[in-house]
């Protein structure tokens, strides 16, 4: 009599505990297709078969690419972010920057190259080649940052700048695949912790109703629920996308726009702050493939600083041609870096990273629906084959240890 009760209560046990193991391995796969989305981030193993790498970053310049014409397209273009950094801050940025230290910066370059010249030049023609670099320098900048800025669109890329910003801070663009899949992963992940409850219990009752209790059993049943963990939970995303029912739409509706207000704003402050901030544009421009280009535009404008009739002429005789071609040179180069050195001041940045993220919130807004869903898709597609290796990875062991509690 005791061991028919013993075995009684074992049973019961074992049917109390299968729903709250199915809901935790619902969490548990959706958790671990999610990380291996991810990690790791380069590929261990045997290349190019025996082995893995995350899928994301398997696939990064795919993604880099796609959010470059898919997202960002949409969103504006580099010459209207360029705009609401607002050129005349740069300029006047710039100008409070260099101006304290223009003099010295003219002696270090003319010593540098000829000390005995710029020694015994006449203190009247230093003062006027002081003057005329204080006096052209906010023409020069304006024009400098105006020419860029018509040629922004075609001097600078999305993808350029995207690129750019993940090689200074590794990890940026993988912020943006966390934001972009982080609220549907946490949808479905919840989803699948109340799939699982439920197929336990259903996993419960056909058991004891048939009086099933083999090994076979429970590995054939735990393997199907865990192997459609994914797929049941990316058509549940779906389904609440587009099913309407009555009273319960409404709230739906209303956690999907907080959801979708909470995503655009996440997205906007990443992208201000370190894909569009002014030292990101500016690196891009000066330190990438385009930086040939823009560089014979900053060294053509600058050297209007030193081509003072009067100066050039005394510098001509008394160093020749070549040695006044050398000194504009290296003061046009001196005068380039020290334009960039201001650009990269953290305070600067955040000031005008902060109008970019509300231009950028606004763009967000005015996107239609499906823009960031397209994005979301091209994330959780590709891993249905990883969702489904992982379900049945989890089935198998799964399954051997609902027959030993089973047998308990």
């Amino acid at each position: 009599m005791s061991e028919a009760l013993t075995s009684s209560h074992a049973i019961s046990l074992c049917y109390v505990l299968l729903p709250f193991v199915g809901a935790a391995m619902g969490w548990i796969t959706i958790r671990l297709i999610r990380i291996l989305g991810l990690y790791p981030r380069k590929f261990y193993g045997i290349p190019p078969y025996f082995g893995w790498q995350g899928y994301f970053y398997r696939h990064k310049q795919f993604y880099l690419h796609h959010w470059s014409q898919g997202l960002l397209d949409q969103l504006a273009n580099v010459q209207q972010i360029f705009e609401h950094i607002s050129p005349e801050k740069l300029i006047h940025h710039q100008l409070d920057y260099l101006r304290p230290q223009l003099d010295s910066i003219v002696d270090n370059v003319m010593a540098k190259n000829n000390l005995m010249l710029w020694e015994n030049l006449p203190i009247l023609l230093k003062n006027r080649l002081y003057s005329r670099t204080h006096r052209l320098l906010p023409r020069v900048l304006d024009d400098i940052i105006e020419e860029l800025s018509d040629g922004m669109s075609r001097a600078l890329s999305f993808q350029a700048l995207l690129e750019y910003a993940e090689s200074q801070q590794p990890g940026v663009i993988e912020k943006i695949y966390r934001e972009i899949s982080g609220p549907s992963f946490s949808q479905i992940q919840y989803f699948c912790m109340g799939y699982g409850f439920l197929m336990g219990i259903l996993q419960a009752l056909i058991s004891y109703h048939w009086q099933l209790f083999t090994l076979w059993y429970w590995v054939i049943t735990a393997t199907a629920i865990t192997f459609g963990f994914y797929w049941v939970a990316r058509k549940y995303l779906e389904l609440t996308l587009s099913v309407e029912v009555p009273y319960l739409s409404a709230i739906i509706k209303r956690r999907q726009n907080m959801r979708r207000q909470n995503q655009e704003m996440a997205l906007a402050t990443i992208l201000a702050d370190q894909v569009f901030s002014v030292k990101n544009i500016a690196g891009a421009l000066f330190l990438t493939d385009q930086s040939h280009q823009v560089q014979r535009l900053i060294k053509r404008r600058l050297s209007s600083l030193v081509e003072d009739a009067d100066i050039r002429t005394l510098i001509q005789v008394t160093i020749g041609p070549v040695g006044y071609v050398k000194l504009k040179n290296t003061l046009t180069r001196t005068l380039s870096k020290s334009i960039m050195e201001p650009l990269n001041n953290e305070a600067f940045n955040q000031e005008r990273s902060q109008q970019v993220n509300l231009f950028l919130q606004k763009q967000f807004h005015s996107l239609p629906a499906e823009a960031l869903k397209d994005e979301r898709n091209e994330i959780l597609s590709p891993l249905s084959i990883l969702g489904g290796m992982v379900g049945l990875a989890i089935g198998l062991p799964l399954g051997l240890f609902e027959w030993l509690l089973s047998l308990l």
